[in-house]
């Protein structure tokens, strides 16, 4: 099994749920290349290891397109057997394939009980993968990082924001500043160093709250 580490994510006042990483060393590096098999053992890791955070909220775990596209069968078993609206299964583009066969698989995730996102939005070419019609949309980091000083960025959180069905999470706040920006432009859920480091369950690690 791979070992698990969970980051809170936050609304503005408390934790609303968590995100699964890969707790390997260098996990950015170990997903470039990464085989569908491999992504979806972290994901099952991540169900296994964080069903008890379901029980207070949501749990967000990842997996590329390419990857569930082709071990669509035992995603969706795995998240059948979960809680009903606990899970947010979270796409990147990797290897993306047709966008007609990922909306048929994010429409039968949400005929299990659970929910989808769309991962680091304003990167790459994430924009077309809105005709997915995800429930969260996790804002790219790139976006997030010293947003108070980019009247552009602001506006794109805005936007964002704005957008009707859709919850927002901005990933990777690392200061105050970020995080007031974000919350100022109206975006739901907050997630990075700033609030709270990823954390291994049962380790004893600090999760205290950033946010004085």
């Amino acid at each position: 099994m791979i070992p698990i580490k969970f980051q809170p994510i936050y609304d503005t006042e408390e934790i609303v749920g968590h995100e699964a990483l890969c707790g390997l060393p260098n996990p950015s590096l170990i997903f470039v290349g990464a085989s569908p098999e491999f992504e979806l053992k972290c994901l099952l890791s991540a169900l296994c290891q964080g069903r008890i955070l379901m029980n207070g909220g949501l749990l967000f775990v990842n997996i590329s397109a390419g990857a569930l596209l082709k071990c669509r069968p035992r995603v969706l078993g795995a998240l059948e057997n979960l809680p009903p609206g606990r899970v947010v299964v979270e796409i990147t583009e990797r290897d993306p394939g047709d966008i007609a066969e990922l909306t048929g698989a994010a429409e039968e995730i949400r005929a299990v009980g659970q929910k989808v996102a769309l991962d680091d939005f304003g990167s790459g070419s994430s924009v077309r993968f809105l005709d997915i019609g995800p429930d969260y949309l996790k804002v790219d980091m790139a976006i997030v990082r010293n947003c108070h000083l980019s009247a552009q960025k602001q506006s794109l959180l805005k936007t964002v924001a704005s957008w009707s069905g859709i919850f927002s999470v901005a990933e990777g706040i690392e200061t105050k500043e970020e995080y007031k920006t974000c919350l100022k432009a109206g975006i739901n859920y907050f997630q990075g160093y700033y609030l709270c480091r990823p954390y291994f369950l049962g380790g004893g690690e600090e999760r205290a709250n950033a946010r004085a």
